[in-house]
């Protein structure tokens, strides 16, 4: 996906322009309510650019004091129209790196103390990136990542569930970065970042700014790291500027699932890992892990199916593979037993399912 025109208005934006009560056709994502500090690296760079912040404030319906406030949220869909009219009035080509370097992922109140609380229980830099990519993906729903191990690299794609403008693109890829850094050590670079943008005017300032070559006009965010250089703990980020929020106290009750799921996936390939073993990663005994989960009205067996399902469909999804392959890939010792649990999962058998791929695929 490359933004070729760095002006036009996405569909929301065009849909949002007046900001009239929200169209039917809005999704329930957009409507969905997210914290307004997150833009204020934007709202801080737009007025000493010069431009209209009181005025866009107020077509959102807000205050500078709610923008400031932890609590106060917008729909999603208002969030990415402020920023994006932020910046399209700075017209500022390097607002995205400006805002990235004001952007600090491990000082925010509630992301903040989410990192913290992934880092104590996580063994390496690597873990906590895989428990925050679920977290993005399957509980935040800003947006969907996936981090995968290819051999001696680990590639981070980032898609945002709206499309946006390239200085977006860029503010996301180098917060991100930021914090990879920050929990890895000093000097800690990716080996390749790229960008689903065009190629800026001073291409120079972004491989400055990544300390790395920067890949432009590519098909999605990606960032690139050695698998070795995440292979250390991380190291625990100074204190967030805010005490834990009641949404992470709720939310890291119901971590621990999530935890666990990501060890499952990450030795998949290798067999469902025996509960004893996940445990043991965690800290826990057999005994209190089944206890905890069942506090959170969940089992080790729902979440090896819930992995399961998900790496299933991931990779059936390419087409590539045959139905024997796809069940090593997901824990399976036997076809016909991965074509039952597909067919449950999906109401279609495997090979029916990737059919359907590769018809989508060619179109």
């Amino acid at each position: 996906m490359v933004l070729a025109h760095r002006f036009q208005p996405s569909a929301i934006v065009g849909r949002m322009v007046a900001l009239s009560p929200a169209p039917a056709t809005a999704t329930r994502e957009e409507f969905r309510p997210r914290l307004v500090r997150h833009v204020l690296s934007f709202v801080e760079l737009g007025e000493a650019a010069g431009a209209d912040v009181d005025g866009l404030l107020a077509k959102v319906g807000l205050s500078r004091r709610a923008l400031r406030s932890p609590t106060t949220r917008l729909p999603h869909y208002q969030l990415h129209w402020l920023v994006e009219q932020l910046i399209m009035q700075c017209a500022d080509p390097e607002i995205g790196l400006r805002a990235a370097e004001r952007t600090l992922f491990a000082r925010a109140d509630f992301m903040g103390n989410l990192i913290r609380h992934f880092v104590q229980l996580s063994p390496d830099l690597l873990t906590v990136l895989r428990l925050l990519a679920d977290f993005c993906t399957y509980v935040s729903g800003t947006m969907r990542t996936t981090l995968t191990v290819d051999n001696d690299v680990v590639v981070i794609t980032i898609v945002p569930v709206v499309e946006s403008l390239p200085e977006l693109y860029d503010c996301l890829a180098g917060a991100c970065c930021t914090l990879v850094e920050t929990l890895g050590g000093t000097g800690l670079r990716p080996l390749e970042v790229r960008l689903p943008r065009p190629c800026p005017t001073r291409p120079q300032r972004y491989e400055k700014f990544f300390g790395t070559a920067v890949m432009f006009e590519a098909p999605q965010l990606q960032l690139v790291y050695a698998r070795a250089a995440l292979g250390s703990p991380a190291t625990e980020p100074g204190p967030p500027d805010a005490a834990p929020s009641t949404a992470l106290t709720a939310y890291v009750r119901t971590s621990l699932a999530l935890q666990v799921r990501t060890h499952v996936l990450t030795h998949l390939a290798d067999g469902v890992p025996l509960l004893s073993s996940v445990a043991r990663k965690l800290g826990l005994s057999a005994r209190t892990l089944r206890r905890r989960l069942s506090d959170v009205r969940s089992t080790y067996v729902e979440l090896v199916d819930e992995a399961r399902r998900e790496r299933a469909l991931s990779l059936a999804s390419r087409a590539e593979l045959d139905v024997g392959r796809l069940a090593e890939l997901t824990g399976f010792t036997d076809a016909s037993a991965f074509a039952r649990a597909f067919r449950r999962w999906t109401g279609e058998r495997p090979r029916e399912y990737m059919r359907r791929a590769r018809a989508r695929a060619g179109r």
